[in-house]
């Protein structure tokens, strides 16, 4: 029996999504185990599970030297807006979505400053998160 699925380009462009906001947040350890289908059972389709497991890994480990743990453009180091413009087209994502996911970098970036802000971290993390959350924007702007 075939099983219906959600558009595929909906759920690409939903990973790539994902993918880019884990850089922007230092989360290098993104691996394949924290990426997941389902079925929802009132349509059957299937897509992307609920997003889980996203922290600023960086943070916490100020040796870790991996920017991302799943290679963009065959690079885990270095990565720059342009690697991931190559890797969006690579999986067939509109160019029209890959320049409005970059166009709201600057809404993330508020988002991200106010959560972080209200968290519990100690106020060294904190000003470290932000911190790798700025160098990251500046590769991607």
């Amino acid at each position: 029996m075939e099983m219906p699925v959600n558009s595929p380009a909906i759920e690409l462009s939903e990973f790539y999504r994902r993918l880019l906001f884990c850089f922007v947040i230092g989360n290098g350890d993104m691996h394949l185990k924290n990426w997941s289908l389902y079925q929802e059972a009132h349509s059957g389709l299937i897509k992307m599970s609920p997003f889980y497991d996203c922290l600023n890994v960086r943070a916490s480990f100020s040796e870790e030297r991996v920017e991302m743990i799943l290679s963009i453009n065959g690079k885990q180091t270095d990565l720059t807006r342009n690697d991931f413009e190559k890797f969006g087209m690579s999986l067939g994502i509109s160019e029209n979505f890959i320049r409005t996911s970059f166009r709201k970098l600057p809404y993330w970036s508020e988002i991200i400053q106010e959560y972080c802000s209200r968290s519990c971290l100690s106020p060294k993390l904190k000003a470290r998160y932000l911190s790798i959350v700025s160098n990251r924007f500046s590769k991607l702007i």
